[in-house]
């Protein structure tokens, strides 16, 4: 492993107790009132805390006689985010075998309609005529945060949505930092519990000054002078970009000097979370390594057209087609995806209207190379 990416692991996030956490959304969900939010969200940059703390939640909750069902996004989803109508159905045959406890009737339950009117019949079902009292049926969604925002719409539209439609269920998942749902209606319902902390940008900066002077005498001001004259369009304001670069500053100093970041750290530090990037589960036997040198240089055309204005902030798959020639579903920019680099903002559940935009700082950071770049 590289200094930079020990640097990364070990700066940029903050575990808390996991003990903790559950106890806080075991809290949460039994003050529940007419107001509160259905969607909780355990956010994390690693998937499997976030499992083990659902699987904390679970064994309570079922003992308490709620029922507990999984909802597995890896099996219900195409890696387009297509949803598979097969799966979904032997998915809410499952929740009709674990229901029976509860409403011995749903085992004579048909569904008409397509996936969305599944779901939502399912939901009737649960919270109109199973005896459920106060003790709500829990959904864990699983594997949500493995995929790329752009695959996920329709997953959230058609089946999380329709779920919440008569306000009874509670949805439990994990979700990166970087993302987002597309859902205004799911945004609006979550509630955030993170699973690990992510270091403020002055405690970053603070670390880096510590492990610096233990090489020499360097004052706090006079760090943060040249971290600002190195990349001046940054505002220090990403852990992300901050823990790489800071890592790359650490591996290249000495006691003779500190190291100056350029603007090639700022693609090096790129191009190794794009080789860092893992497949989702749904394309382990047909995956391929992403190419860390095409898809940055999407990224800095992205940059290069945000720059001059030709693209907005935040863009539409249109835009992208019209002014780079690319797709949001092309290999290089789902590379970008995969890396945290470039994330959804978008408003509207549908593709077609979802819009994508750089992740926080890195517009700029890419701004200050390609600047570098045109003047050589």
């Amino acid at each position: 492993m590289s200094a930079t990416s020990q640097w990364y692991d070990q700066v940029i996030w903050e575990p808390l107790p996991r003990s903790k956490v559950a106890r806080e959304v075991h809290d949460y969900l039994y003050t529940a009132t007419a107001g509160t939010k259905h969607v909780i969200s355990l956010v994390g940059s690693s998937v499997a805390d976030t499992i083990r703390l659902m699987e904390d939640l679970r064994l309570p909750l079922a003992l308490n006689q709620h029922l507990v069902v999984w909802l597995d996004v890896s099996v219900l989803i195409q890696s387009n985010g297509q949803l598979l109508a097969d799966p979904v159905r032997e998915w809410i045959n499952s929740v009709k075998d674990e229901a029976t406890v509860f409403c011995p009737g749903i085992a004579g339950l048909t569904f008409v309609g397509g996936v969305d009117r599944w779901v939502e019949q399912l939901a009737e079902y649960l919270c109109d005529d199973c005896q459920l009292s106060s003790r709500w049926p829990v959904v864990f969604v699983k594997g949500f945060d493995e995929f790329a925002d752009s695959c996920l719409a329709e997953m959230e539209y058609m089946i999380l949505y329709r779920l919440l439609s008569r306000g009874c269920v509670r949805i439990i998942m994990g979700r990166r930092h970087d993302q987002t749902f597309s859902s205004i209606p799911l945004r609006n319902s979550q509630r955030t519990f993170e699973v690990e902390k992510a270091l403020s940008a002055r405690r970053q900066r603070s670390r880096l000054h510590h492990a610096l002077s233990e090489l020499r005498p360097i004052q706090a001001s006079e760090l943060k002078a040249m971290l600002k004259a190195s990349l001046p369009s940054y505002k220090l304001n990403h852990p992300v970009i901050n823990g790489l670069l800071f890592g790359k500053i650490l591996a290249k100093s000495d006691e003779n000097s500190i190291y100056v970041l350029t603007a090639q750290d700022l693609a090096e530090c790129c191009k190794e979370l794009i080789s860092a990037s893992k497949p989702r589960p749904d394309q382990l036997n047909r995956y391929s390594p992403p190419d860390p040198e095409e898809a940055f240089s999407v990224l800095r055309r992205i940059a290069e057209k945000q720059h001059s204005r030709k693209l907005k902030a935040c863009w539409t798959d249109v835009e992208l087609r019209s002014e780079l020639g690319l797709s949001v579903n092309e290999v290089p920019v789902k590379s970008l995806f995969d890396a945290g680099l470039i994330v959804s903002c978008g408003e509207e559940p549908s593709n077609a209207n979802m819009r994508y935009r750089m992740t926080d700082g890195l517009s700029q950071l890419v701004g200050d190379l390609c600047k570098v770049e045109s003047a050589q």
